[in-house]
């Protein structure tokens, strides 16, 4: 089988039997694009509060959510982003379950709380990630990661603008509708291929976060270097949150803390993010680890020093930016919600040329039929 022919028929094939699938995926993508804004706005009550003089200290606020859940633990802490935001504390149970606690950073009063996966935008995430399905789900989708991009890979191969450059992105308004909409399936197939190829491998990436860090530090020739631990002192308590944030800050003060993940174990070091003002993304991508006893930063992984093997080392990070858009701006973001709405349009097109190509195919048999008949059948005598 020729390349052409082979291509038509896998482009065929995937957008027939899986179009629907992928359309849904790049809907909830879109919606998912600014999923923190929404949240916020969807959820002001909680999430929004009258700036003051004076705040609270983030031991105070952890001070007051362990009294209001005792029987929960608190395992991050979402720092304000504005004067108007409120902490956001996630606390976990003892079955594994979540919840955040949203707290007023000056009244040090608990605001209410959100099931983050019951919520319009968890459950959207839900949704975008694996059908509602788990684990399972996620891989299937990572599998409609990888046929998306066997699509485009088609798409491209039948675009008709290798034979000639304008025809490839004309759009003949005044032809009869099928030719409009197939004008208008390859330009906007062809204009969006780039970005649909990108969210396709990253999105499969992010399914198989593991396998993708491995094979990015096989790729780069580095070990795979373990997160750093806190040195447990024998009959000493943890320090005080504040207190670790202080000696981070001194240590790299550059950027402000965006988020604060409790250590779960003894052993373990307490993980900051913070972001600098070059960093794009939301929290940023400066990390670092400090000892929970004694307040030493064990590592900073800073990305605007850090070398370009090491940032593809760790590009688990830089794919998730990547698949999100949140690395050029607002402009960029609103790019992101549109090119997740080209699905649902190839979709809608690809539909009504295979529609029309059955439809001619029916008439041409029922004209053969016809033909058949009235050669068979003899003349009327009257």
């Amino acid at each position: 089988m020729k390349l052409r022919p082979a291509a038509l028929l896998l482009h065929r094939l995937i957008g027939i039997a899986l179009g629907i699938v992928i359309a849904v995926i790049g809907l909830t993508g879109s919606a998912l694009v600014f999923w923190h804004e929404i949240h916020h706005q969807l959820n002001s009550p909680l999430t929004t509060v009258i700036p003051q003089a004076q705040s609270i200290s983030v031991d105070e606020i952890e001070e007051t959510v362990n009294k209001a859940y005792p029987d929960w633990q608190v395992s991050s802490i979402e720092m304000p982003n504005s004067l108007s935001d409120a902490y956001k504390v996630t606390i976990t149970s003892k079955e594994d379950k979540s919840l955040d606690v949203y707290v007023n950073p000056y009244t040090n009063i608990i605001l209410g709380a959100l099931q983050w996966e019951s919520s319009l935008m968890g459950i959207i995430y839900e949704i975008h990630e694996s059908f509602l399905a788990g684990d399972i789900g996620k891989k299937f989708v990572g599998v409609f990661g990888i046929l998306l991009v066997l699509m485009s890979i088609s798409g491209i191969i039948l675009w008709n603008g290798w034979h000639r450059l304008i025809l490839g992105f004309k759009i003949r308004w005044r032809a009869p509708g099928k030719l409009v909409n197939y004008d208008l399936h390859k330009f906007v197939g062809i204009l969006s291929v780039g970005f649909l190829l990108l969210l396709a491998l990253t999105g499969f990436c992010l399914t198989a976060t593991k396998e993708t860090r491995q094979v990015m530090y096989y790729l780069t020739n580095m070990p795979v270097i373990p997160n750093p631990t806190s040195k447990v002192i024998a009959g000493q308590a943890p320090l005080k949150m504040s207190k670790i944030l202080e000696l981070a800050n001194i240590a790299f003060p550059a950027g402000r803390v965006t988020l604060i993940s409790y250590p779960e174990k003894p052993e373990e070091a307490v993980f900051l993010i913070k972001k600098q003002p070059l960093e794009v993304t939301y929290y940023g991508l400066t990390h670092l680890y400090v000892d929970q006893y004694s307040g030493e930063v064990l590592r900073i992984n800073n990305p605007l020093t850090e070398s370009l093997r090491t940032k593809f080392a760790n590009a688990v990070f830089s794919i998730f930016i990547l698949h999100t858009g949140r690395y050029g701006g607002q402009l960029m973001m609103i790019l992101y919600v549109v090119v997740g709405l080209v699905p649902t349009f190839l979709l809608i097109t690809g539909l009504l040329m295979w529609r029309q190509r059955q439809w001619a195919i029916a008439r041409r048999q029922a004209a053969i039929r016809l033909s058949h008949t009235s050669l068979i059948e003899p003349p009327d005598s009257n």
